[in-house]
């Protein structure tokens, strides 16, 4: 059997260009054998289809960094609206604080804007989809 016999075997991967043709590993000269580069074996389609420990991970650390985010916010807003100090310093340091909270959960928001859209590429070819997404 050859590799890419064996490599047909082991892809569940749909073309969804050619429909008939099954998605293989590319892997070039000094690449990890594990991939995410595929190309048909039929219509010579390529593609990359990120893997489920890229999209997992992503979704985790995105969860994880606003929920961070959105305790240390809290907990640090109440902790300077505590402090009696001048109204104008304490306004300007909450609102720093408040901006830079957003800024970081508008970060973490993206990354899990990107797992789901990998989860969804990943999905057209598991099923076979035709829908297109470039």
């Amino acid at each position: 059997m050859t590799d890419q016999n064996a490599n047909l075997k082991v892809s569940r991967y749909k073309c969804p260009q050619c429909i008939q043709g099954r998605m293989i590993p590319v892997t070039e000269e000094g690449e990890a054998d594990y991939t995410e580069h595929y190309a048909c074996n039929q219509c010579d389609h390529q593609d990359s289809i990120p893997t489920l420990v890229i999209i997992i991970s992503q979704m985790l650390s995105a969860l994880i960094g606003i929920s961070i985010c959105l305790y240390l916010a809290f907990e640090h807003t109440a902790l300077l609206t505590g402090l009696s100090a001048n109204e104008d310093t304490l306004v300007i340091k909450e609102s720093v604080l408040i901006l830079m909270a957003c800024l970081f959960i508008a970060s973490f928001v993206y990354v899990m804007y990107q797992a789901f859209s990998g989860a969804i590429h990943r999905y057209h070819y598991v099923n076979g989809n035709i829908s297109n997404s470039e």
